[in-house]
């Protein structure tokens, strides 16, 4: 298909609930925008996936699906974003591969792709968090630790970018690990393995002393979604005890408005989601001699109940935030870090 007809073919069902879900972001004030230099366009096009009357008619409307519908001219029954995000993902599969990569697996079944997500949107969430890394200052020559590494669907691009004996995986079910490994990797002996020697724990104890000596980087991504209260603290405290003054962590947790909202049970809850307000992660932070902020990034999920299980990144560090040497030389800059406060204290 040449440029021109290309440009001018009609928009699939598919790629119309795509833009229900870009809409769905675009409505998400909660953060301020993330500006970064060569970064920007990357997320200009959440904001110009609909033209703006569309926008606000989403937001005037709550976002209703009949309201949805009527704007974007489709079917009720092929409005969900999740269901027209698998679709655009299996028209560019073949049989075999759908079959191998079980894309139809509801998050949370035991594959090694769908253990750790929508397995349509494996690739996808991996690439976003690298990316966010990156925007972060992640170089080649960090230390890097992820803890709940799962399958490897970030780890898989992390091995291959750091240099040998710098990452550091944690992950406690070693059946999901292995099956990953051996689909990203190859095998646990294989070429790419020895070349850059990854170290890999297996267990819960929140104790990262394995790496040798702080690192440079740490994301725990999808834990705190999982955790309650006395987990997530002992989840933060061990993010503290693997950072030096400089170490820069993404922790990710479900965010909600309402104190009512907030989670106060201990234990773990998986698949199931817990959620966490803004202050309560600000105050835990502070407690634990962390600087917290927030900002935005478009992490998109949402469940087949309705929950949005998008996840709210948490900048943690030791030291307040500065631009790293990489933001200042290469031009990359973060306009849309904010310090997260703690209710009642003066900003």
């Amino acid at each position: 298909m040449d440029e021109i007809a290309r440009s001018q073919r009609k928009i699939t069902n598919a790629e119309k609930g795509l833009l229900a879900v870009c809409a769905d972001v675009a409505q998400d004030e909660a953060f301020p925008a993330l500006d970064m230099a060569g970064s920007g366009d990357r997320l200009a096009h959440i904001d110009q996936a609909l033209p703006v009357q569309q926008i606000d008619s989403f937001n005037h409307y709550e976002n209703s699906s009949s309201r949805r519908a009527e704007l974007l001219e489709m079917p009720q029954d092929k409005l969900s974003p999740r269901k027209a995000l698998r679709d655009e993902f299996k028209s560019h599969l073949t049989p075999e591969e759908i079959r191998e990569l079980d894309v139809d697996l509801p998050a949370g079944a035991n594959h090694y792709r769908a253990f750790v997500g929508p397995p349509f949107n494996y690739d996808i969430n991996g690439a976003m968090q690298f990316q966010f890394l990156l925007d972060l200052g992640l170089r080649e020559y960090h230390r890097f630790l992820e803890i709940g590494c799962g399958s490897l669907r970030l780890g898989r691009l992390l091995i291959t970018y750091l240099l040998p004996d710098r990452y550091f995986g944690v992950e406690p079910n070693e059946v999901i690990f292995r099956q990953g490994l051996v689909n990203n990797l190859g095998s646990e002996d294989g070429d790419m393995v020895r070349l850059k020697r990854p170290t890999f724990q297996h267990d819960t104890r929140f104790d990262y002393s394995f790496t040798g000596a702080p690192v440079d980087f740490i994301i725990a991504q999808s834990i705190a979604s999982h955790t309650g209260v006395k987990e997530t603290r002992a989840l933060m405290q061990a993010i503290a005890d693997a950072s030096h003054s400089g170490t820069i962590a993404m922790m990710t947790y479900i965010r909600c408005a309402a104190e009512t909202q907030n989670n106060t049970n201990d234990g773990w809850f998986y698949p199931d989601c817990v959620t966490y307000t803004d202050g309560f992660m600000a105050k835990m932070a502070e407690e634990l001699g962390l600087h917290a902020y927030r900002t935005r990034w478009p992490h998109l999920n949402q469940r087949p109940d309705g929950m949005v299980t998008t996840q709210t990144p948490l900048i943690l560090s030791k030291t307040p935030w500065r631009p790293t040497l990489p933001h200042r030389a290469y031009g990359i800059r973060f306009e849309g870090i904010v310090p997260l406060h703690v209710p009642g204290a003066r900003p």
